[in-house]
């Protein structure tokens, strides 16, 4: 605040105009705030295509590849997070992932390694929570799901290269984008693309801009 104050002072000494006092001033409100302003601007202006487009949905995509190229790569807690999240079994039985040291990670699952864990939620669904019994049914199911996991994660296959992966459905790619505005810290974006292998059709994509 005192150095606003002195910096209006200056420029009232040193012009004598009111208006320059008070365009002083506006740059002096507006000037710690400069780069999201310009960001808003900017993307207003240049962003014209859509951030978000989904063409096409898919209820079972049994095998994907992910690659995350923003971080780079799942370190050893991401990739059980990703198993945990995704593989069930059902829907998805294969998930690869490039990992932090360039290794690429495979994990498999088959439904039947989630029967009782699967058995053991209907029951949690049909208790209320607020149920003297509910907090030991979750623990219970919390175990079993993470036995599950555990399974999975100490039977993965460890690839070298994309070139050595078994056919994959679908790829997942999670990349950075315009290196020239992120290097001189205005604004971050990325972008994450679902393509289908077989053809290489793309079939959603979502883009981001943040300001830093």
């Amino acid at each position: 605040f005192l150095l606003g104050a002195l910096i209006l002072w200056a420029v009232k000494s040193l012009t004598g105009s009111q208006k320059a006092v008070w365009g002083a001033a506006v740059l002096l409100l507006i000037g710690p705030f400069w780069r999201p302003l310009f960001c808003s601007l900017f993307f207003t202006f240049t962003v014209r295509e859509p951030l978000q487009e989904i063409h096409q949905t898919v209820e079972s995509p049994e095998s994907v590849y992910w690659q995350d190229d923003v971080w780079p790569g799942f370190d050893a807690y991401g990739r059980r997070w990703m198993v945990e999240q995704y593989l069930d079994g059902d829907h998805l039985k294969v998930l690869s992932l490039n990992g932090d040291d360039g290794k690429i990670y495979l994990y498999r699952a088959e439904k039947e390694m989630f029967i009782e864990t699967e058995k053991m939620k209907e029951q949690m669904d049909r208790l209320d929570p607020a149920a003297k019994d509910y907090p030991k049914l979750r623990a219970a199911y919390m175990r079993l799901k993470s036995t599950a996991i555990d399974k999975i994660v100490n039977n993965l296959e460890m690839i070298n290269s994309i070139s050595q992966l078994p056919p994959m459905r679908y790829r997942v790619h999670f990349v950075l984008q315009d290196n020239w505005w992120r290097e001189r810290g205005i604004y971050h974006a990325d972008q994450i693309t679902i393509t289908e292998v077989a053809t290489s059709k793309l079939i959603a994509y979502s883009r981001r801009y943040m300001a830093f």
